[in-house]
């Protein structure tokens, strides 16, 4: 309004000054004689300057409208910022991994509706905490503010301007973006619809903003449909969308899980609009679809542009925190470290860790076994840091427990949390202790504490956290451990692993998931016990074919859990690592057999059944060398030899055996059957293409 008002002042009363003067002077020329030809010229000469007059202050003009429009633009943009509570420095997100190796895209507590807890505050409603303008404040029930005595009802509040006679009829652009501004990103899109048919009504023009507020409405609920009409409506009303309005249409794709139109919309910025890159929160949000949809590529490329485009586009830690998550998702623990070095010592702005950075450190040296001292370290440098004891922090610890075999910490730290209601263990932290009973080696010292962290490790997790005063806890809530710091045998930990899974399912059977099932049974297979193995096997899985008892389904309707794929193949698995296996290994086979006529094997996918059938018989010929049965081993390979891509790899214990024994016979018939399958397949298959190209590798290697 302003700067509609100097433009029409500049142009109606200074721009048009000139042109009068020339008349008054022509009047007074011709009044007084009659004008020469030196007159003429001379009064050509002034229209001449007088134009050129006009013309600088024509262009003065539009350069202050230039000027009004980009301030105009800045400010809208700032707004924007406020209003959404972006923030472009991209700082450590509150949101929390619930789960190790699953990236949760997570929202800002900041976008969060506050609720209104003073009775005061509810009640000044319509004064200056709220600051809604005046102009709109009139139109308003006032009969509402006694019934809003927690959190504004804006629903409400909108209705009752469109019931008013009047409704936007008059108000200013600037005060409805500053009521949309102030309704909640959340609860918005409730109430913009109705406000945009006012506005439209009263023949008032939306701004760039009030536009860009309904389009983060509409992105937050994930209607695509909408955001991009706004965005049709934007460009007719004559405005250029600009990185925000990318920001909500790749927001909205982002939340119905389209990263192939948010890839491309990313490039539309570029190409067609001059838009060298999003903001920092749009790149961000972008990078994260990249991790949790496993396009690493994709998220290397944005995280590259992201660095070396400008230095206001540096990725943040939230940032640096996705692709930390996306490179130990990979199970490359180089580049994670990498990357850690790089975001803590880069010349400009180095970053400080957050907690979801340590913990994503940890998680990728817990699946390397040459980075687990590490894992360890890096444990000790977030207990420095002091970091709250969170669940997440404790899950994480023992998730480390369990792939590093560090038995005596993980019961340590279990017990510890069963001491009270509020961090009683969930099935996540379950998983991880019972997958430490797998790798304990008893008589083997815990590596980790034979270094100089071994005494700090102890003091702070073994023996300390096993000592709990019984006075303060309710041991029925307590499992039941042996009563010493560290076990001595296989024996105890079979025996206790046995308790532990029997107490969770009396008393938590909702604990109890296929994962904690699998890793239950295969801590008889990693400690050599094929008795136990199969005891668990009856006791805690079903065959579909004759279905759960009617005892254990009024028990729980997790446990025992139906036989699928990961209970057969874990079986075979056992039986080509454990003596005296054959019979199981065979009763498995037939019963498998049997569950392929199921529905549970039919509603796999083609290629799942085939890679389900494709493991197991693998995992049957292992069995039947381990067990001395060679020749069963050929005859199970001869039965399927056309139907999967065999490899000399996929029966290397096989080819192992028969060398072994000097058997050159069947040696040979194995290694010519995989020949013959490859020879015969046609030269441009993949599946050839790519062995061939093995195959030839392998032969420049030699070389």
């Amino acid at each position: 309004m302003l700067a509609r008002a100097n433009s029409r002042t500049l142009s109606g009363s200074f721009a048009k000054r000139p042109g009068i003067a020339l008349c008054n002077r022509l009047v007074h020329i011709r009044a007084s004689r009659r004008p020469t030809q030196n007159d003429i010229l001379r009064l050509k000469d002034e229209e001449k300057e007088v134009e050129a007059s006009i013309k600088q202050v024509e262009s003065y003009i539009n350069s202050l409208r230039s000027y009004i429009k980009k301030r105009e633009e800045r400010k809208a943009r700032r707004e924007i910022i406020e209003s959404e509570k972006i923030d472009t420095r991209s700082p450590a997100s509150d949101g929390e991994v619930e789960e190790i190796a699953q990236f949760i895209e997570s929202e800002e507590d900041v976008d969060k509706p506050k609720q209104i807890t003073s009775p005061d505050i509810a009640r000044s409603l319509f004064s200056q905490n709220l600051d809604i303008p005046s102009e709109l404040r009139d139109r308003m029930n006032s009969s509402l503010i006694p019934l809003i005595s927690q959190q504004p009802d804006w629903s409400a509040l909108v209705s009752s301007i469109h019931e008013n006679p009047l409704q936007l009829t008059g108000v200013s652009i600037h005060s409805i973006d500053k009521l949309i501004t102030m309704i909640p990103v959340q609860q918005r899109a409730q109430s913009v619809s109705l406000i945009y048919e006012m506005l439209l009504d009263a023949g008032i023009k939306p701004s760039k903003l009030t536009l860009d507020l309904i389009m983060a409405a509409y992105a937050h609920k994930g209607w695509t449909v909408v955001v991009q009409a706004f965005r049709t409506e934007m460009e007719m009303l004559g405005y250029k969308p600009d990185q925000f309005t990318f920001g909500h249409l790749i927001k909205a794709y982002f939340k119905n899980g389209d990263l192939k139109t948010c890839a491309a919309l990313v490039r539309q910025m570029k190409n067609e609009y001059g838009i060298v890159y999003p903001s920092i929160p749009v790149t961000t949000t972008l990078l994260q679809a990249c991790i949790k949809s496993g396009d690493f590529k994709q998220a290397e490329e944005i995280f590259s542009m992201m660095k070396f485009i400008s230095q206001d586009s540096q990725p943040g830690i939230r940032a640096y925190n996705a692709m930390l998550l996306g490179a130990a998702k990979s199970h490359n623990v180089e580049r994670v470290l990498d990357l850690y070095k790089e975001m803590t010592t880069r010349p400009v702005d180095p970053l400080k860790p957050d907690m979801e950075t340590y913990l994503t450190l940890i998680y990728a040296c817990a699946r390397d076994p040459r980075t687990h001292l590490r894992a360890w370290e890096l444990v000790l440098e977030l207990q420095d840091h002091k970091f709250p004891a969170t669940r997440k922090l404790i899950n994480m610890l023992l998730y480390l427990c369990g792939n590093t075999g560090e038995l005596a910490i993980a019961r340590a730290l279990f017990r510890k949390m069963c001491t009270n209601p509020s961090s009683y263990p969930d099935s996540h932290a379950f998983n991880s202790l019972i997958k430490s009973y797998s790798n304990f080696r008893p008589g083997h010292f815990s590596t980790v504490l034979t270094t100089a962290m071994s005494r700090r490790l102890q003091t702070s997790f073994v023996f300390e956290e096993f000592d709990i005063d019984k006075s303060k806890v309710d041991m029925d809530e307590m499992p039941p451990f042996i009563g010493k710091p560290m076990l001595g045998s296989k024996l105890e930990a079979l025996a206790e692993s046995r308790a532990l899974f029997a107490f969770f399912k009396e008393k938590h059977p909702e604990m109890l998931n296929r994962n904690v099932v699998i890793s239950y049974m295969r801590v008889a297979m990693d400690l050599g016990d094929l008795k136990e193995f199969m005891a668990r096997y009856e006791q805690e899985t079903y065959s579909e074919q004759r279905g759960k008892t009617n005892e254990v389904s009024r028990k729980s309707s997790q446990v025992p859990i139906p036989r699928e794929h990961y209970v057969y193949d874990l079986s075979i698995k056992a039986c080509a690592r454990l003596p005296n296996s054959l019979e199981f290994a065979t009763s498995v086979w037939v019963e498998r057999g049997k569950w392929r006529k199921t529905p549970s094997f039919s509603n796999m996918t083609p290629q799942q059944r085939k890679n389900s059938d494709f493991l197991f018989a693998r995992g049957m010929i292992d069995a039947l060398v381990f067990n001395k049965e060679p020749q069963e081993a050929i005859d199970v390979l001869q039965s399927c030899i056309k139907q999967f891509p065999w490899k000399h790899a996929h029966v290397k214990s096989l080819i192992d055996h028969l060398q072994k024994v000097d058997d050159i016979n069947n040696l040979t018939l194995v290694k010519s059957m995989i020949h013959r399958k490859w020879a015969q397949m046609s030269s441009d298959s993949a599946e050839y293409i790519k062995y061939q190209a093995t195959k030839d590798l392998r032969k420049l290697e030699s070389r």
